[in-house]
């Protein structure tokens, strides 16, 4: 028999009251899981094969185009110099800054009244030395009829005066020369213009004394034009013209594009001359071109205009020009053959106008040109072929 804390006996009927509990507890416990809401197995779906743009690559002959500016000047800048001293007598009305003028028109006139002393003094020199030739000449003839006179063959030359005749030939030749120059001192104090051209700035006036040597006028010709361009490393490569001195300058083609006005003007030039040295400070190579003479006219670029150049180079056998929207990490493509996705590299001769020109491609291979984002290497994909 059981006792409370009271010593008292305990009821049967309170010691099964929980023991009845915890069974109907278990037994609830068990009901619940075995009548639980089991999950409907997932019915499967079709993969969604995305489709891209493609284009189909076909190879082709090309030529690398490189686009870039240039800046056009005149093949002859120079600087005008006195060549005699003097004080400025007169100044051309076209001698001034931002005048043209045309070849062999007078730019400055030099006070010549020295220079015309001195060539009258040349003159008087020459006539005493020729004078004296001629005495010299006379006494050498007649020694050598005096020689003959009396028997001889054979004189000697002081007998005969040559050395008195050919110093005397030289004197001439010296006063000659004093003539000369001094004509062409005279002639040089009328300073012309070399070529047909602009004055780019002017450094004398008149009234001015100058000495041999001064700096009057800063020129450029208009006879010709020409455009300097400076080339990157890259385009350089990109044109084929590592080799300069190989490269073949008249198969190689050059235009040039500038606004006249409200008129758009394409023209074409040559190739001039590639520079063997690359400058130290922008590390590019310079390259002139030519504007054909035939095209030059008034609405012609001036000098230290900007204008568009287009290069083409050494042409290529195989190559494709595919839109910029086509490069995968700069110089790679994506090709989807087979409809599956994967990485080509390709070399890339050039770009421009939206477009790359590219080697590396087989015939009939198709090239990625639009792809969402979610696109990756190695996804099966649709190709659907674009013309472009």
């Amino acid at each position: 028999m059981l006792f409370d804390d009271h010593g008292r006996p305990k009821s049967r009927i309170s010691i099964w009251i929980p023991a009845s509990v915890v069974a109907i507890a278990i037994v609830l416990a068990v009901l619940v899981v075995a009548n639980r809401p089991r999950p409907e197995p997932a019915t499967p779906t079709a993969a969604v094969i995305p489709e891209i743009s493609v284009i189909e690559a076909r190879n082709e002959a090309a030529r690398p185009l490189v686009v870039t500016t240039g800046r056009v000047s005149s093949p002859h800048e120079i600087n005008v110099v006195s060549r005699v001293s003097g004080i400025i007598e007169s100044v051309a009305e076209i001698f001034r800054d931002g005048a043209s003028f045309n070849g062999g028109n007078l730019l400055m006139k030099i006070e010549d009244y020295d220079y015309r002393v001195a060539l009258n003094q040349s003159e008087a020199s020459l006539a005493s030395a020729q004078q004296q030739l001629a005495t010299e000449q006379g006494l050498s003839d007649q020694a050598r009829r005096e020689w003959r006179d009396l028997g001889n063959s054979e004189a000697n030359s002081l007998f005969l005066r040559e050395p008195q005749l050919k110093s005397a030939k030289a004197q001439v030749a010296a006063a000659q020369s004093g003539v000369e120059q001094a004509e062409l001192n005279l002639e040089r104090t009328e300073i012309r213009a070399p070529f047909s051209g602009v004055i780019s700035s002017r450094s004398a006036d008149a009234g001015q004394f100058i000495s041999a040597g001064t700096i009057v006028a800063e020129v450029h010709s208009t006879e010709a034009i020409q455009v300097k361009v400076s080339l990157t490393p890259n385009e350089i490569f990109d044109l084929g013209w590592q080799n300069r001195a190989s490269v073949q300058l008249e198969n190689m083609s050059a235009r040039v594009f500038y606004q006249a006005g409200s008129n758009s003007i394409d023209q074409q030039a040559t190739l001039r001359h590639i520079s063997p040295l690359i400058d130290p400070m922008t590390q590019m190579t310079e390259v002139t071109i030519d504007l054909l003479t035939a095209d030059i006219n008034l609405s012609s670029p001036s000098p230290g205009q900007f204008v568009e150049v287009h290069l083409e180079g050494e042409s290529l056998d195989a190559a494709v020009w595919v839109p910029q929207s086509a490069l995968y990490e700069r110089d790679h493509v994506l090709v989807a053959n087979d409809g599956k996705l994967e990485i080509r590299a390709v070399n890339i001769v050039a770009a421009t106008d939206g477009r790359a020109l590219i080697v590396g491609l087989n015939d009939g291979d198709l090239v990625v040109i639009e792809r969402p984002l979610w696109i990756f290497p190695g996804q099966e994909v649709a190709p659907v072929i674009s013309e472009l």
